[in-house]
């Protein structure tokens, strides 16, 4: 199978123009651009607390940016957003995403319990099983949330946190 198209590319490292020629170069047929809601002044606000990526862009010069790659190259690109969820906050989130012409929003998890798990950090095993379960049902909350097209890296923890719960494959979290 031939994997044409990306929906999870956020272009404040480089720029719409660069991510939708790169697309083309490799041969994809759909590019979804997402960048990071925490990446839009609108949404900044709220989520001070994340690693800024580049500068901050409003929606509207991000929505232009990505229309006008898309036109100058003749490409198919769709626009979207990597939303965080966050229980107390997600409804706030939510309406200033409203109002706005998106194709997709992407649900994703950066932090548990107001703490952010992509950090250079020793958890014990206890402490690393609690996580991964509180991940997963932040995880399946945005599934169930009606907000999103798709959530994000289900296993990024992975990445600092390797104490999975020795029973997770059978918990009932999937709901």
């Amino acid at each position: 199978m031939t994997i044409n198209t990306d929906f999870h590319s956020h272009i404040c490292p480089s720029s719409a123009h660069e991510m939708v020629g790169a697309a083309q170069k490799k041969g994809l047929r759909v590019l979804g651009i997402s960048e990071h809601g925490f990446q839009m002044s609108e949404v900044h606000p709220l989520l001070e607390h994340m690693p800024q990526e580049g500068p901050l862009l409003t929606f509207a010069a991000y929505t232009t940016q990505v229309y006008t790659a898309a036109q100058q190259l003749q490409f198919d690109v769709r626009l979207g957003l990597e939303v965080d969820f966050i229980p107390g906050k997600n409804e706030h989130i939510q309406a200033l995403l409203q109002g706005h012409d998106w194709d997709f929003l992407i649900g994703s998890v950066h932090e548990i319990n107001g703490e952010r798990f992509e950090v250079d950090k020793k958890w014990s095993q206890e402490q690393g099983e609690i996580l991964w379960l509180r991940y997963f049902e932040l995880l399946c909350a945005a599934v169930n949330s009606g907000y999103f097209s798709l959530v994000s890296h289900p296993v990024r923890m992975r990445v600092r946190n390797p104490h999975l719960p020795p029973n997770f494959d059978m918990m009932s979290l999937w709901r």
